[in-house]
């Protein structure tokens, strides 16, 4: 019963009552069924007074819950600095990782917790330390739109060019992401523009595919290639067409895009746009591209048009 009121008491940053039951004495580390002890719950409240009682009564700072989080990855992840500081003085680990290897600088860089990642990264934090996907703390506050966070990671030095184990760069997850303000930040700063990762993709795949067409353009502005191909032979402007995003199509074709480009087995865009983008296609077709060119299969992109497809189209001719 008293194992229970010191959980809640510290949950609720009730101080008064967590000095009286560590007095009785409790087991300040006893945990609740998710493997969260009272200064786990201290710490994800923000309950400074508490985790420093809780401290002082030999709680321990590296005690994992059912998810290998720690205290101080609550602290960093709501931001609290004092809480942070408090932990960090009891000598607790910055580089602790929980059981997806995300670290208390992952959190506070996803979270965009700036004073708590400077924090930590002046206490020695890695910088480049990745999960178990290989992502670091970069690629959190890229793939996030965390541009502060970003700011601060290059400030210390964070590689912004670092893979994952599926070869992506921070770019790619700003692009794949629509994450514009973290994609100019990093452009800016020298990141990778061209470089392909795993299957031949650039940045400008990622964002092209997605439909995030001011991403296109920010990549474009940059000198970023459009005509750049994959393993497949495939564009960003195949990618564009094939998922429908008149917008990013407007702007690649606007910036010098191959509209009759084919890929390895001789499809073109609009092959592609025929299939099920019908705005895609117009925009193509308005363009000037090749509707009598076949692929290696001897198809011309009429004969890929499904009969939703021409409905579709008939309906925009008659408008």
């Amino acid at each position: 019963m008293k194992t229970a009121q010191l959980l809640i008491a510290a949950l609720r940053g009730q101080t008064a009552e967590v000095v009286s039951l560590l007095e009785k004495p409790v087991d300040p580390n006893v945990s609740s069924e998710s493997g969260k002890t009272a200064l786990h719950y201290a710490s994800k409240h923000g309950h400074v007074e508490v985790a420093q009682c809780l401290l002082e009564c030999a709680a321990d700072k590296e005690a994992p819950d059912n998810e290998g989080n720690v205290p101080i990855h609550f602290a960093a992840m709501i931001g609290c600095a004092e809480l942070v500081c408090c932990l960090m003085r009891s000598d607790a680990d910055v580089n602790k990782a929980n059981f997806d290897g995300r670290t208390p600088s992952h959190l506070a860089a996803a979270e965009d917790r700036k004073a708590v990642l400077k924090i930590l990264l002046k206490a020695g934090a890695d910088k480049d330390k990745a999960d178990k996907d290989g992502e670091t703390p970069l690629h959190a506050a890229a793939a996030e739109g965390q541009w502060d966070s970003v700011r601060t990671l290059l400030a210390f030095g964070a590689d912004k060019d670092k893979r994952t184990h599926r070869t992506l760069t921070p770019l790619d997850l700003a692009a794949m992401c629509g994450q514009l303000e973290v994609a100019i930040i990093l452009l800016e700063a020298g990141a990778w523009k061209d470089a392909a990762g795993q299957q031949g993709l650039v940045p400008m795949h990622f964002a092209a595919r997605k439909g995030h067409a001011e991403v296109v353009r920010c990549l474009t502005r940059a000198k970023a290639g459009v005509n750049t191909a994959d393993c497949d032979g495939q564009t960003p402007l195949h990618g564009a067409a094939q998922e429908d995003h008149p917008g990013v199509v407007r702007v690649l074709l606007e910036h010098g895009a191959d509209k009759d480009k084919a890929d390895i087995d001789g499809d073109t865009p609009l092959h592609l746009a025929a299939k099920a983008s019908p705005n895609a296609w117009n925009c193509l077709v308005e363009a000037g591209a090749d509707e009598s060119r076949a692929n290696h299969r001897g198809q011309v992109p009429w004969h890929l048009l499904s009969s939703l497809m021409l409905q579709q189209l008939q309906s925009y001719r008659s408008l």
